[in-house]
């Protein structure tokens, strides 16, 4: 590199150098910078991968130089030796992702392997209950989207509740009983799992509350898992290290592992759904920095994408809304 080109270079680097090292001390400073206009904030957040390539550029150009010329040709090995090693850079770039990518790429079809999914909805009777996943916790029971759904849409018997609360964890047996008068009902204020043609979800919520007022009471009352028909249980697989962990680890596990499974009394599997959350590298590789403004969470490392396959909704309400039939929709 001639002295007329390594002086802007110097500069180039010292400037990203210092960039790098302030948005990794206060991450802030990117959010500061997204203020200022977005441009500002990506240069800021992707100042470190920038400092990482040009100290690789410049090495990969070093050794390339070291390749014997004649005299008259060391400008030509100069601009030669800067082009290859762009080159080399940019398909780094492109390719260490990809290939970090790889066993996330391929882990959705080892746990989704199993999966059954019926060719018809299904018409589910008699008793059943319904396990949400450990990890979710309720103040007090309610009947959820899923048992409004079961009871109101399909016409079970009962449904089985069961809430992981902060005191520890209830069973609530929910039915449909006709009385002149109904006590005060426990419905979720969740969007509905299924909706009548274009019927909106503030819609759908009316309409079971006008059923309740008209005599169609919602009763509450304890009730036993075991005395369950079918199950519907989602369930935590497996779970991973948080995305904001390892920031500047290439490779990572998967983050999150659900299954839904639909469960006949004697074991029979009707219905599973096995649900594959990743956090995969971005392509081109590069960094991102963000800090929360109303919180001390921040993050500076790779940039990634999260996908999602086979979602499964909140408590499994994406997947069981095209699982079970519905009276009203014929389905």
């Amino acid at each position: 590199m001639h002295e007329n080109e390594a002086k802007p270079f110097g500069w180039l680097l010292g400037c990203t150098g210092i960039a790098s090292i302030l948005v990794i001390v206060f991450p802030g400073l990117a959010v500061a910078g997204y203020m200022m206009g977005i441009f500002p904030g990506i240069l800021l957040g992707a100042a470190p991968s920038l400092l990482i390539y040009l100290v690789a550029w410049w090495a990969l150009r070093r050794a390339i130089m070291l390749w014997p010329v004649g005299a008259g040709q060391q400008r030509r090995l100069c601009r030669t030796a800067s082009v290859v090693a762009a080159i080399l850079v940019l398909a780094a770039a492109v390719m260490i992702p990809i290939t970090c990518n790889l066993p996330l790429d391929r882990a959705p079809a080892d746990y989704q392997a199993t999966d059954i999914a019926p060719p018809q909805p299904l018409a589910l009777a008699g008793v059943v209950a319904v396990i949400p996943s450990a990890d979710t916790a309720y103040r007090k029971p309610s009947c959820d989207v899923i048992c409004e759904h079961l009871l109101f849409e399909t016409g079970v018997m009962r449904v089985i509740g069961v809430s992981t609360a902060l005191d520890g964890q209830r069973i609530t047996s929910y039915r449909i009983e006709r009385r002149s008068e109904c006590p005060r009902p426990a419905l979720s204020q969740r969007p509905p799992l299924k909706r009548i043609d274009n019927e909106s979800a503030a819609g759908q919520l009316q309409r079971f509350r006008r059923r309740i007022a008209a005599g169609e009471c919602l009763i509450e009352e304890p009730g036993h898992v075991a005395d369950a028909d079918v199950t519907i249980q989602l369930r935590i697989l497996y779970r991973g290290a948080d995305r904001f962990s390892m920031p500047w680890r290439l490779t990572r596990d998967i983050a999150e592992v659900r299954q839904l499974e639909i469960v006949m009394a004697d074991n029979r599997v009707l219905y599973r759904r096995t649900e594959v959350t990743a956090d995969r590298l971005m392509t081109p590789l590069f960094s991102v920095a963000t800090s929360g403004l109303l919180t001390t969470v921040s993050y500076v490392g790779w940039s990634r994408v999260r996908t999602v396959s086979s979602p499964l909704g909140i408590q499994g309400d994406d997947a069981l809304r095209n699982a079970l039939a519905s009276l009203n929709s014929g389905q």
